[in-house]
């Protein structure tokens, strides 16, 4: 018995180091250049990578100087980058699944104007693998099993045409030691054939150090958010299926086990599924393009986002929204409007 443990365990390690074999990074500026998709390591094999380096790896503590004192950045300057088309029919998929089709200003969203709000989150789908090779890497500094996705800042310059060929790159663009652990800053940017910069986003990881409990501080301003969106006077009810976990697994290529089923999430000690960040984020964009119609801003513009606390599925959460002079503000909320799940704000960024 302990024959056929012992060869299952070489087996997965030959097949892990196979597999990853040209996505070896060292302390070193390196660079990972992908040109087809079939490049890209598969998400098993990440997966596993994943879960045999969270053990020699520590999370939530940096190290931050050498032995003798000298200060260090512990972040290597790897980047990853990847030359990938945007499939028309996996963007219909994409905005099929976050149910971004529905009407606006009282008529029937036409497909073009589906596919040009769906850029405005799908890039990260794309950018995804890129971020996970890095994070995978033997020289990134943090297990990044169990790196939980709390904040996004997107900018899109101009339209994306579906088909258009883009370059997208990945890298670290700095770190932050919080109360709660590591922050890290993931810099991706979407640039087209000749350059021009598209899309870019700075998506914040959190590196959680279990040894710290969460200050009054930051309770008293979760108490604070949710008194000041129970005054916004529009709220709308958003059904998450039972599905969606698996469902959006299949698009985006994010196979964390907790968004999958119940039995899945138990193992990493979460009581049922909780929704992807990004799937949220779109729903989110879906209501505010139904309420606001045309007043929904054009190219430029400004997405930001943070994720306060996980949202089990199924289950039926609140959206609600508030204009202000240059931006909208919006939340998601459980069914009570109790708890914040989701906040964030769009804005044009024409003069």
């Amino acid at each position: 018995m302990l024959f056929y443990i012992l060869l299952a365990i070489v087996l997965l390690v030959v097949f892990i180091t196979r597999s990853m074999r040209s996505l070896q990074f060292v302390n070193e500026a390196q660079e990972f250049k992908v040109t087809h998709r079939s490049q890209l390591p598969s998400t098993l094999s990440i997966l596993f990578k994943a879960i045999l380096i969270s053990f020699l790896k520590p999370e939530g503590v940096l190290k931050t100087q050498d032995t003798s004192g000298k200060s260090i950045n512990p972040f290597p300057a790897s980047k990853a980058l990847y030359s990938a088309r945007l499939s028309r029919k996996e963007l219909f998929e994409y905005a099929k699944i976050c149910q971004l089709k529905g009407e606006s200003d009282g008529k029937e969203l036409k497909d073009e104007d589906i596919l040009r709000i769906s850029t405005i989150c799908y890039v990260e789908v794309l950018s995804l693998p890129l971020v996970t090779v890095l994070g995978t890497a033997p020289s990134f500094p943090l297990s990044a099993f169990g790196l939980i996705h709390i904040r996004n800042s997107i900018i899109q310059y101009k339209e994306i045409q579906p088909e258009q060929k883009l370059e997208i790159s990945c890298g670290v663009g700095g770190h932050k030691i919080t109360e709660q652990g590591v922050e890290i800053h993931g810099m991706i940017e979407a640039k087209d054939e000749s350059g021009a910069l598209l899309w870019s986003c700075i998506t914040t990881l959190l590196s959680r150090n279990k040894k710290t409990r969460e200050s009054q501080a930051n309770r008293t301003l979760k108490q604070a958010e949710t008194r000041e969106a129970e005054t916004w006077e529009k709220r709308y009810k958003v059904k998450i299926p039972a599905n969606i976990g698996v469902t959006y697994a299949r698009i985006s290529g994010d196979w964390n086990p907790h968004h999958l089923w119940p039995i899945t999430a138990k193992m990493l000690a979460y009581p049922r599924p909780i929704v992807h960040g990004m799937w949220s984020l779109a729903c989110c964009v879906r209501e505010l393009r139904q309420q606001l119609g045309s007043q929904f801003p054009d190219f430029p513009l400004q997405l930001d986002v943070s994720w306060k606390r996980p949202i089990y599925f199924p289950n039926e959460v609140l959206f609600s929204y508030k204009r202000g002079a240059d931006d909208v503000n919006f939340y998601l909320h459980d069914k009570d409007g109790t708890t914040p799940h989701v906040n964030g704000m769009l804005r044009s960024l024409k003069n």
